[in-house]
């Protein structure tokens, strides 16, 4: 595999920041959304749902007399699980916020393997200096008894932060070889690969992790 941040390839990283850049002014497809978003909204839906059940059961206890209030009781352990689960929402939109919306921007709705392939993620803070490199790996996951995610190869990139109109671009480039495997998650497969981009650092005493699925073929 080639370094890309070696003096050697300072002419590829130049010719390939230079495509990166050009990547906002342009009609590309849309952008790829970072796992994170949607850990605390699946929380907050789990939460809404388990609200309206327990809203049908209490109607339901209020019309019949013969009830009594012991049903009040009963219900204490699923109100005390929807608050649980309405507060681990609440703390991961917070962890969510630290940050941000994160997109990934590639110039191809996916990426081939033994390409160069420029790539830039646009953070809404002026001056983001958290972070010096992003990992590719490849996750591969089995099912049946001894079911495990493992990571069965790893890179890590060097970026070239760019700053303007109040945002940071981190522009970096891609490149996985060929003899390493494409994205499988058919269900017929008993191990499944998947290919992921990620950062991660500390803020506050809380660790801020963007990760984000890029398809492989």
């Amino acid at each position: 595999m080639p370094n890309f941040s070696g003096d050697s390839d300072n002419n590829i990283n130049k010719k390939v920041i230079k495509d990166v850049k050009a990547i906002a002014s342009q009609t590309v497809p849309k952008p790829i959304h970072c796992k994170e978003k949607t850990i605390a909204n699946v929380f907050f839906i789990f939460s809404f749902v388990l609200f309206l059940a327990l809203l049908l059961i209490t109607i339901a206890f209020m019309r019949d007399e013969s009830a009594g209030i012991i049903w009040l009781f009963a219900m204490l352990p699923f109100v005390a699980f929807l608050l649980l689960m309405f507060f681990i929402g609440r703390y991961y939109r917070k962890k969510y916020n630290l940050l941000g919306d994160t997109p990934l921007y590639l110039p191809e709705t996916q990426y081939t393997l033994g390409r160069l392939l420029p790539a830039m993620i646009e953070i809404d803070h002026p001056q983001f200096t958290r972070v010096a490199n992003v990992t590719l790996c490849c996750l591969q996951s089995t099912s049946g008894r001894s079911s495990a995610i493992n990571t069965v190869w790893q890179s890590d990139i060097m970026i070239e932060p760019e700053y303007s109109n109040n945002q940071t671009h981190l522009l970096f480039n891609l490149f996985i070889p060929t003899s390493e495997k494409a994205m499988d998650t058919s269900g017929f497969s008993k191990a499944k690969y998947v290919w992921e981009v990620s950062f991660e650092y500390i803020d506050k005493m809380t660790k801020v992790k963007r990760s984000w699925v890029i398809p492989v073929v």
